[in-house]
């Protein structure tokens, strides 16, 4: 019988799902001051945040540490910063680009999110929540990071074609989309590094020894974030910008996607400790 977690997911889903209908029916217009699928994107992540929330009060813990509560969490961040940072600015046509994304994987967060596997006890400490919450903030900022990169491509595309349709209109100007990604990239490499500091505390408390340096998940989060590294620093020195900076951008995302879904999926790995007993799940 589905629960009440469940079906509110669920909800949320359809949300995300009915809003991104209305954005591809509709093309956004700068002209239009109201959003309509604006609600239906906060009510979908209202609702999946009220989903987790409910099961963390019944079960006595977030199990964020399961990879599908963890994608959820993940989708809802997504959507809570970008409504942050679009706060000031007009970038309502970015939606086009977000929705198909975060639907997606909250339908698929959403199926077998609230299993409840069995844990190793205690390894719910404070250290690990710390971590798993850092380490998914940081993939909410690579991942708008990317959204504002594939953007710019568009734009870029639109503009060397000289193509002036709904969609250029509808997307942020070059210039808005370049700082927005180098501010973008920025953040979430130091919040992605202090959740990997935190990894590394809490390895150490747990007495994991060495093993867990060639641990799958390991290696691919040292992978995304060595892409990260060399991105920020070649923009820094103005080495790499625009386009190239913008196709880096998407690479990188392309390395996170894989160590936060490839890796459960194709591996088994101490961060997924339900099975192993051993790590967590970011």
């Amino acid at each position: 019988m589905p629960t009440f977690e469940l079906i509110t997911t669920m909800a949320g889903v359809i949300c995300y799902a009915a809003a991104l209908a209305l954005a591809v029916a509709a093309p956004l217009r700068r002209a239009n001051r109201v959003l309509p699928q604006a609600g239906l994107i906060l009510a979908g992540s209202l609702l999946i945040a009220l989903a987790l929330v409910v099961d963390a009060v019944r079960s006595g813990h977030f199990s964020l540490a399961d990879r599908h509560q963890a994608l959820l969490f993940y989708v809802v961040a997504v959507t809570a910063v970008f409504f942050f940072t679009a706060r000031r600015r007009d970038l309502r046509g970015l939606w086009l680009i977000i929705l198909p994304y975060v639907t997606v994987l909250a339908a698929f967060g959403a199926w077998g999110a609230f299993a409840h596997r069995p844990v190793q006890p205690g390894i719910e400490s404070p250290w690990l929540i710390l971590h798993v919450l850092t380490a998914l903030l940081g993939y909410a900022l690579f991942t708008l990071a990317s959204v504002y990169a594939a953007a710019f491509l568009v734009q870029d595309r639109s503009l060397r074609r000289k193509q002036f349709g709904q969609t250029f209109e509808a997307l942020p100007p070059l210039e808005t989309l370049e700082a927005l990604m180098r501010r973008q990239v920025g953040l979430a490499f130091v919040v992605f590094t202090a959740a990997i500091a935190l990894g590394v505390v809490l390895a150490h408390i747990n007495g994991w020894g060495r093993a867990w340096l060639t641990d799958p998940k390991i290696l691919a989060t040292a992978l995304t974030w060595a892409v990260y590294a060399v991105l920020l620093y070649l923009r820094l020195g103005r080495l790499y910008c625009g386009r190239r900076a913008a196709v880096v951008t998407l690479a990188g995302l392309a390395c996170l996607l894989f160590t936060f879904v490839g890796v459960p999926l194709l591996t088994d790995s101490m961060h997924d400790f339900a099975a192993s007993g051993q790590g967590g799940n970011t």
